[in-house]
Parts: structure tokens; sequence; C-alpha cells
């Protein structure tokens, strides 16, 4: 299910008085607040079809705090057909990067059906330069610059990537907003803000999942919605 991260555990067998019991674990994170449904499990043996119970589950939404902020804008409102619109992400954080685990961005207009999205050159090239990181948006890893700002006397480090959209057709889009998941730990050892600044853009831990004896609190954030007018081109 897209709503979901899933997550395939170890399978476990328990014996005991001549019967054997297959355990299989799933750990089932939720990406976005709602109702859903998980729907039954078939399982086949002996020649007998088995069939687990639906579930229903309420997520709620996570936690808000004014540490995190994300900002998402055109660098126009109105477009021609074929004409290209560059599109800026920026994550503001006042939180410890080297606190943050389990990112998770949602992103769903770099894949629109009636958009082409582009990578800029600069970002194919940045790879392992200093000063970028790697994000998780929409399940893949895409390469942003960090910086960092003072808004209203609070420190924030920022991460910025860009993508250059071209429409296929005209008409009036609204786009929904941007969102974002992440853990935030905040009791990590002394240790760990003693390495090197915030780090590789290959692997960090924005791409790891928090572990469940790990005392996290799980932030959500998002951007405004967005418009866009495509006109046809002229006659």
């Amino acid at each position: 299910m897209p709503e979901f991260f899933v997550r395939h555990g170890e399978p476990q067998l328990l014996e005991q008085a001549g019967e054997r019991t297959f355990i299989y674990h799933y750990r089932v994170i939720p990406r976005r607040p709602g109702l859903f449904t998980l729907p039954p499990v078939t399982v086949w043996a002996d020649e007998e079809e088995l069939v687990t119970d639906v579930r229903v589950l309420n997520i709620g939404e996570a936690k808000t705090t004014n540490a995190l902020r994300l900002e998402v804008h055109f660098d126009r409102r109105e477009a021609y057909v074929g004409q290209p619109v560059v599109l800026t992400f920026s994550w503001f954080c006042a939180l410890p990067l080297y606190d943050i685990k389990a990112l998770d961005i949602h992103l769903p207009l770099l894949y629109h059906p009636e958009f082409e999205a582009i990578v800029p050159a600069v970002e194919r090239t940045a790879g392992g330069q200093p000063d970028t990181i790697g994000l998780p948006v929409e399940g893949q890893r895409i390469i942003g610059a960090l910086s960092s700002l003072k808004i209203n006397e609070q420190s924030f480090q920022v991460i910025t990537f860009k993508r250059i959209l071209v429409p296929h057709k005209p008409g009036e889009y609204n786009f929904a907003p941007a969102r974002l998941l992440c853990s935030h730990l905040p009791d990590i050892p002394a240790r760990r803000r003693s390495v090197q600044r915030y780090p590789s853009y290959f692997d960090n831990d924005f791409f790891q999942e928090v572990g469940s004896q790990e005392a996290y609190v799980r932030y959500g954030t998002r951007s405004e919605s967005l418009r866009l007018q495509v006109r046809a081109l002229p006659e």
C-alpha cells in the first residue's frame, strides 16, 4: 500500500506439543493521516485457504513544531505548454540533523502525468560535494544543497533542491501541499555530536528507521498548496 512503509521482519517457527506455528512480522509505518483499511492476507496450507481479518486503522496527524518548515514554490505562476517552470523545494530545520531519522518527504507533483520533471545539471554532478546531502523523496534519493540562516533569531539549517517541470497540456493545475514526516531522537549520546559535520550525501540517518526501543517523537509539517496556469501555444 503506498500509504505505508512496510518492512519485513525475521519469520519465526514455534513448535509445541507436535504443532508448528509460523509467525511473520511486518512493521507498517503510515505516511499520512486518515482512515485506512488493511486488506486480508491469504495463506494456503495443506490445500486449505486461510484468510486473515480485515483491519481498519485510524491514523492521526503527526505532532507539529516551529522547528520544522517546508516551502515549495514555482518561479512563475503562468506558463505555456512546453515552457520550463522551475520548482524550488526548501526544508527549514532548527533541530540538529543528526537527531533525525526515518525521514519521508511526499511531493507528488514531481510525478504528475501532465508534466515532465528534469533534474538540473548542477545536481547531477553534486553527489559527494561539500554542503550536499541526500533526501528521501517519494521513495527516491534526491541531492539537496545544505545551508544555514536565521529567522526571527532562530537558527535553521536549510536543505534545498530544484526541479525543472515542463507542462505538456494546457489547464489550471492545483497541487496538493508537500508533506514531511520525521522521527526526532533528542537523546542521542554525546559521542554522536562529536562526529564531523553532518555528513555524507549518500548515506545518512534520514534513510534509517527508528528502533523499537528508541524514544522518539514523530513530527510532521507541510507546505502551502501550489497553483499553476498553463496556456496553450498561440496559433
